[in-house]
């Protein structure tokens, strides 16, 4: 946390470059704050003017409608480096933001870390400014968006001013679009938390010095993004930034016991109270827990919170989740523990757990007709998000009934887990083209993988395929397993793109 920038006014006049506009939109808002603040803005990215040109739109309409609506302030014009960075850039900053998307060894963060420029991303600067509001940060490999939505939606009735953040891709609001609604709470003496979903991208720049976080959640730590962090090692480390520098005062730091990583994260946090949620395991602690319902059947479980001294607090049966899938358990685990340590009342924890349905994008149901289902889970973007799709929509015993489309760019992952659960319940693979695709491919036929593998260049070639491949019965699922740079914008194009083709193909088989 740089101390020279703690309040809205410490903006004014600053040379700020925002490295790495992106076209999430967290970029765009960062800039969209600095500039009605009164800061010279120097917008830079690697692409093109054209191929962000959703976000320097948007972001060029909203500097002249506030030029025009507050003539009396002094704003100055954003400065646009489009197709490079430029060392001048850096080493004239009084502060840099960097988006997500620029790792952390970039060469022109190095050279303004030598020169002295202080550098932020959007949460930790978030974080800086916003000091009286308590924070609930999620972080893990799997369930973090899921999880983050759920303790939002457990906050709301006794909470109602709590926000969320930075769930890419669901419609909830990026750090900067919110930050000034923060700062007019704090005034008001509102203190209603924000439930913030981080990525490792975020957390890299957590230090001793960044503002701690009041709550946070480890949902789990599996392999991922090892083309940005290069090991697993590195990647787990980076993520354990989450609770590394809590407050040893009032901090709560939540982890998944039936997770091997965690649980070794978890057994070294000495800051604050810890706290332990586990579909697995049971033992004295507080925390959150799968036990027998009073039937004594060991197939009828119970979610139940274990407070300090050791009783149990029922939250509701299994089967009355309103989520599906073992993997959605260890979410609404979390999420309960979360916010029983926020202190919202049990009544509002059971009711959302039985109402909440999960996140677009998330396999999310989009379309049945001809006994076909359509599932869009295209933020699965690892092997073991793919895998948990997987056990949803393919019971034990069952024969293959899936047509998954899947593949895309590299991430360094292995993909033999993936493949072997394919051979179990996969008739045919439709593989997007990408980096990654012949990796998964060579995986698949190794496991033993007798299906049919089709290879398209196109969504809308994709869902045709997949529609062929199939009869009545059969799940079509995008469970890609693999980064989405490359024939996509992003993830959510990719997911955009499947309904729309569903949809067009849909029509044009007359299915009203």
């Amino acid at each position: 946390m740089s101390k020279e920038f703690q309040e809205p006014s410490d903006f004014f006049g600053k040379h700020v470059v925002v490295m790495g506009l992106g076209l999430h939109g967290g970029g765009q808002a960062v800039a969209q704050w600095l500039y009605a603040k009164g800061a010279r803005v120097c917008v830079t990215d690697l692409r093109s003017e054209e191929d962000l040109q959703p976000s320097v739109r948007t972001l060029q309409n909203f500097c002249k409608e506030y030029s025009l609506c507050h003539q009396k302030e002094n704003v100055f014009p954003i400065e646009w480096i489009f197709g490079e960075h430029r060392s001048e850039d850096m080493a004239r900053a009084d502060l840099i933001i960097q988006n997500p998307g620029v790792p952390y060894d970039s060469p022109y963060l190095s050279l303004a870390r030598s020169a002295g420029v202080a550098i932020e991303n959007e949460v930790t600067l978030f974080l800086s400014l916003t000091r009286k509001t308590p924070k609930i940060g999620v972080t893990g490999t799997r369930g973090k968006s899921t999880t983050t939505a759920l303790i939002h939606a457990m906050l709301r009735p006794s909470r109602p001013h709590a926000l969320c953040v930075g769930i890419a891709g669901a419609g909830i609001k990026n750090f900067f679009s919110v930050l000034d609604t923060v700062l007019e709470h704090e005034a008001l003496g509102i203190f209603d938390p924000v439930v913030m979903e981080l990525s490792s991208y975020q957390l890299e720049l957590f230090s001793p010095s960044t503002q701690p976080l009041h709550i946070a959640v480890v949902t789990n730590i599996l392999s991922d993004h090892l083309n940005r962090h290069k090991t697993f090692e590195q990647y787990a480390r980076i993520k354990e930034n989450i609770v590394r520098f809590q407050s040893d005062i009032d901090g709560y730091a939540i982890f998944n016991y039936d997770n091997s990583e965690t649980r070794a994260m978890g057994k070294r946090h000495q800051s604050g109270a810890r706290l332990w949620f586990s579909r697995l395991h049971t033992f004295d602690g507080p925390g959150t827990f799968l036990l027998p319902d009073a039937s004594g059947d060991p197939l009828r479980r119970m979610l139940s919170i274990q407070k300090e001294h050791g009783s149990y607090e029922s939250i509701c049966r299994v089967e009355e989740c309103a989520l599906a899938g073992e993997h959605a358990l260890e979410n609404i685990l979390a999420a309960s523990a979360a916010a029983q340590c926020a202190g919202v009342p049990t009544q509002d924890i059971i009711a959302s757990v039985k109402t909440f349905t999960g996140l677009p994008s998330r396999q999310e149901e989009i379309s049945v007709f001809h006994g076909r289902t359509w599932i869009n889970d295209t933020a699965a973007t690892s092997p073991d998000a793919t895998r948990a799709a997987l056990g949803v929509f393919h019971a034990k015993g069952e024969k293959p009934h899936i047509i998954l489309v899947a593949g895309g760019a590299d991430k360094n992952l292995d993909f033999t887990g993936l493949a072997s659960d394919s051979v179990r319940a996969v008739k045919s693979i439709v593989f997007l083209s990408g980096t990654a695709t012949p990796r998964l491919a060579d995986a698949v036929l190794r496991a033993g993988f007798f299906g049919t593998c089709i290879y398209t260049n196109s969504m809308h070639e994709a869902v045709w395929r997949a529609w062929e491949a199939s009869e009545s019965g059969d799940v079509i699922l995008l469970s890609p397993g693999c980064a989405s740079f490359g024939m996509f914008v992003h993830e959510f194009d990719r997911g955009e793109q499947f309904v729309s083709e569903v949809h067009a193909l849909r029509r044009s088989l007359g299915v009203s």
